[in-house]
């Protein structure tokens, strides 16, 4: 990107170390073979990652995830773990069991703020962290991998369809049953075809 803006503005670059000189087509041809090589490099660095982070998964294990409501994490890096944390469990017990029964999620959301309740970075509960909670299959004792196809892309786009999506058991404790999280997706997709009217 720099060098296009040099080119841009009639600048050359040069490095004496590399002998790149952008002045002349051979030190074009050398920084595109520079940058092919550096992307090579990165994409291993990538498919290394990932391959380790999906074996991590596939035997129960957490790999790479912020902090978890509900959860204290033990240790560090690959032999990290994590144990339940009796107090923030309470509340994500209180999450699943009002959704359960009827209540949505502006109003759970209102109901935690208002009794002082905070998230794990001591943040207001806001819709998408309720819906993030919900769908979790963490804390029913399972670990979600396969969820991204493309790691380089970031958000919904590089998302997987649910059938790819891979769901294994994990070595922590659940904190709801897997029967509850169960009816919960369900509830949840459900209404979500549920198309709401509209109101002046």
């Amino acid at each position: 990107n720099i060098i296009y803006e040099f080119e841009k503005n009639n600048l050359v670059f040069k490095y004496k170390r590399d002998g790149i000189d952008t002045s002349n087509q051979m030190g074009k041809i050398m920084l595109q073979f520079m940058s092919i090589v550096s992307q090579m490099e990165r994409d291993i660095i990538i498919e290394t990652t990932r391959a380790g982070a999906d074996y991590r998964a596939s035997i129960g294990k957490i790999y790479g995830c912020p902090p978890i409501l509900g959860y204290d994490r033990i240790g560090g890096g690959k032999n990290s773990f994590i144990i339940i944390n009796e107090k923030e469990s309470k509340i994500i017990k209180h999450i699943y069991n009002s959704y359960l029964n009827g209540i949505g999620y502006k109003a759970i959301l209102n109901d935690l703020n208002s009794r002082g309740f905070r998230t794990k970075k001591d943040k207001y509960f806001a819709i998408g962290t309720i819906k993030s909670i919900l769908m979790n299959p963490i804390y029913a004792g399972m670990i979600r991998y396969n969820l991204y196809k493309d790691w380089e892309k970031k958000g919904r786009k590089g998302k997987q369809d649910d059938e790819n999506i891979i769901l294994v058991d994990g070595i922590h404790q659940n904190i709801i049953s897997k029967s509850k999280w169960n009816k919960i997706q369900n509830k949840m997709k459900e209404l979500k075809g549920i198309r709401r009217p509209i109101t002046n």
